[in-house]
């Protein structure tokens, strides 16, 4: 399909379960020969280590995908992509440990381009943030938008993670522990409020803190009832699914 498809630009190969909840399994994968590929979203598959990506890509949606065995920052397959173009980055539910994160989208954030991350339904070890302490090299300073929603981190942790990225806009922390300890760090930043905030279904999350929130000029999406939320409201991170 790739050879016959050079000059291919945007790919979905999104894998539908089947009855029995199993991902179809790839021995490899070489997607680098799409030498003109820049929107790729590779879903709900499962490999023995990461696909040969092409340093083209814009966007990257690797949701949903089981690599096994679990990867480390060190492995070849994480080390040797290289995606300096990268502007939006999506790995909701899947197990990567947060330096393959960081590792992944290390060329991008150093070359200025990474606007947009999506870490939803991650649960991160404890030892993978104390072998990520945020430094310098770490910061992220492009980022506009990063989605934790689900995320099974810790207050602490999400904190620790909202620090490496200065210059956000937009924050999704739907169904997490935040409190308004985060929300007022988020709201008091050098660069001013925010200027949207996902927070519904945060039970520790008090509503007075989401009403000074909103004091602020900050659009604030926030309920603990389900029932109050219409059948088909979109929140700003449905804008890129």
């Amino acid at each position: 399909m790739i050879s016959c498809t050079p000059n291919l630009q945007s790919a979905s190969l999104v894998h539908q379960e089947n009855s029995f909840n199993h991902h179809p399994i790839y021995r490899s994968a070489d997607l680098s020969l799409w030498t003109k590929l820049k929107h790729l979203e590779f879903n709900r598959a499962c490999f023995p280590n990461l696909p040969s990506l092409p340093r083209t890509l814009k966007y990257l949606d690797i949701s949903e995908n089981f690599i096994l065995p679990p990867l480390l920052s060190t492995d070849e397959s994480v080390t040797t992509i290289d995606l300096p173009l990268l502007e939006t980055f999506i790995c909701n539910k899947i197990d990567f440990s947060l330096e393959v994160i960081l590792t992944l989208i290390g060329p991008s954030v150093k070359a200025g381009n990474l606007k947009t991350l999506h870490m939803g339904d991650y649960a991160p070890s404890e030892s993978s943030w104390e072998q990520s302490t945020p430094t310098k090299d770490l910061l992220m300073p492009s980022l506009r938008d990063l989605s934790l929603s689900k995320c099974q981190m810790r207050e602490d942790g999400i904190m620790r993670f909202l620090r490496l990225c200065p210059n956000l806009q937009n924050v999704d922390v739907s169904f997490t522990r935040v409190t308004g300890v985060a929300i007022k760090e988020l709201m008091t930043r050098e660069v001013g409020p925010l200027k949207w905030l996902g927070a519904c279904w945060c039970m520790f999350l008090s509503s007075d803190a989401v009403e000074w929130a909103r004091s602020l000029g900050t659009i604030v999406e926030y309920s603990n009832d389900p029932l109050k939320r219409p059948v088909r409201q979109r929140f700003w991170r449905d804008r890129l699914t």
